[in-house]
């Protein structure tokens, strides 16, 4: 009601009327008045009024009529406005798909569109050429067919997954391009497309050839994988001239013993005092055995590196196993050097393994005196420690150069300062090979002219520790 009485013409249309009813009203009973004893005047002046309610009708409806024109007058330059408005937005949308069309056709990548849901609705002209498809038969989900047969299924669950998530996403698979008639490996992306007001609007998206990258990645991984190979064949060349020259220079002197030593017995037995013939046997024996232990260490390292070598953990006393491998030591040494042990903690039922131990103390403390040459002190520390059985073997030897380190567990290895110092270089890896075996670690320390230690930390096995603790 509000509304229709604020309209312009019906206020003029009331107030023409209220006017009119006045007009009326009021001149014919202050006219009776006036002119009651003169009826010509009234008569007179009556016309006059008629002829004034019809000049008050007409400028009314002269106004009325003129308010209208002008209302539509600007009825339609709005409208007239509005449509060049249109046309100028519809000319800058065409003008718009114009040159995203010119894009894309001409990008180096091919480009898509999807709206709202799973649906394609735009392919660029390199997606035809590069897959032979044409606009009719590959917008939809119908550009599918152009994949290989293994990727079109994976492909078209990923598309509809990541539509649904509208996130980011890339997927890699196969073409057939009529172009070389052969597969080719592409890598699509697609970026969801949102409105101002942040209505999902579907996605664009550009599919990139990666052949070339791939067969170039390919080779790359083939080239590394070569380049493994001849490393690991030089290696293997450097191990076994390594092997070669340690083994037979380390043959060549117990042979050289044993050859002498045969031949001096066999030529002149009947000559040679009978305490001189034990000595020339006892020569043979040694040094047979020598040549007996050497064939033992490459056996063992080359089971070890094979991954044959066994791990039997089982109930030791490791304090007594140390004494008996310091007294071996001793003999071996005859006095030429000090030993020391020394032990903290429960070390009686300790589950190791027995013979790998032996190999790792062994080895330790006859290089712990071979390369002592001048004596001194050998000491062997055992502790237990967070759980891991310790062992820490030093000297006061010739020590070991810094840039021998890193390669001083690799077989057949041996430092530049050894000189005439006899060895096989087997035993550090023999001992590498123990301690991996027991899941432990094992580091080196030394200082030229100083000495060496080499600690041993072995994890004590957690089954064998609660099978000994049940009755």
């Amino acid at each position: 009601m509000r509304a229709f009485l604020g309209r312009f013409d019906v206020r003029i249309s009331l107030a023409y009327g209220i006017i009119a009813a006045l007009w009326i009203v009021l001149s014919d009973s202050a006219m009776a008045l006036i002119f009651a004893a003169n009826p010509s005047m009234l008569a007179v002046v009556s016309v006059y009024k008629g002829l004034g309610y019809v000049l008050v009708t007409s400028l009314a409806l002269f106004l009325l009529l003129r308010v209208e024109l002008r209302k539509r007058d600007r009825a339609e330059r709005a409208l007239q406005e509005d449509i060049v408005e249109r046309k100028k937005i519809e000319a800058a949308l065409r003008e718009s798909e114009h040159r995203f069309r010119n894009l894309a056709d001409t990008a180096p990548a091919l480009i898509w569109t999807t709206d709202s849901t799973d649906q394609v609705t735009f392919l660029s002209r390199g997606w035809y050429h590069f897959t032979g498809q044409h606009e009719a038969n590959s917008l939809g989900q119908a550009w599918l067919d152009a994949l290989h047969p293994e990727d079109r299924e994976h492909v078209r669950v990923s598309f509809l997954d990541n539509i649904k998530t509208r996130e980011y996403f890339q997927v890699e698979y196969q073409l057939h391009s009529p172009i070389d008639n052969a597969q080719r490996w592409v890598i699509a992306t697609g970026t969801p497309r949102w409105s101002e007001d942040g209505v999902f609007q579907g996605y664009i998206g550009s599919v990139i050839d990666v052949t070339e990258r791939r067969r170039a990645q390919q080779e790359m991984q083939a080239a590394a994988i070569l380049r493994t190979d001849l490393e690991k064949e030089k290696e293997l060349l450097q191990l076994k001239e390594r092997f070669i020259s340690v083994v037979s220079h380390e043959f060549r002197t117990p042979l050289s013993v044993i050859y002498a030593s045969a031949e001096l017995m066999h030529r002149y037995r009947d000559r040679i005092a009978p305490d001189r013939q034990d000595q020339h046997m006892r020569d043979i024996l040694s040094q047979t055995e020598y040549m007996v232990d050497l064939l033992d260490d490459v056996l063992l390292v080359n089971i070890a590196q094979s991954g044959r070598l066994e791990f039997n953990p089982s109930p030791l006393d490791v304090v007594i196993f140390c004494e008996t491998a310091i007294e071996r030591m001793q003999v071996i040494d005859r006095g030429k050097h000090n030993f020391c042990l020394t032990h903290t903690g429960d070390l009686r039922l300790v589950a190791l393994d027995a013979k790998l131990l032996q190999h790792i103390l062994s080895n330790l403390l006859s290089n712990a005196i071979k390369y002592s040459p001048d004596g001194g002190d050998v000491r062997l520390d055992v502790c237990l420690e967070q759980g891991d059985v310790v062992f820490r073997v030093s000297d006061q030897g010739i020590g070991i150069p810094a840039e021998s380190l890193p390669y001083l567990y690799e077989p057949f290895y041996r430092a530049r300062n050894t000189g005439d110092i006899g060895g096989t270089g087997l035993g550090t890896a023999i001992v590498k090979e123990s301690v991996d075996l027991h899941r432990g670690v094992i580091a080196c320390e030394s200082e030229l002219g100083v000495g060496t230690t080499f600690t041993v930390r072995l994890p004590v096995t957690s089954r064998l520790q609660t099978d000994l603790s049940q009755p």
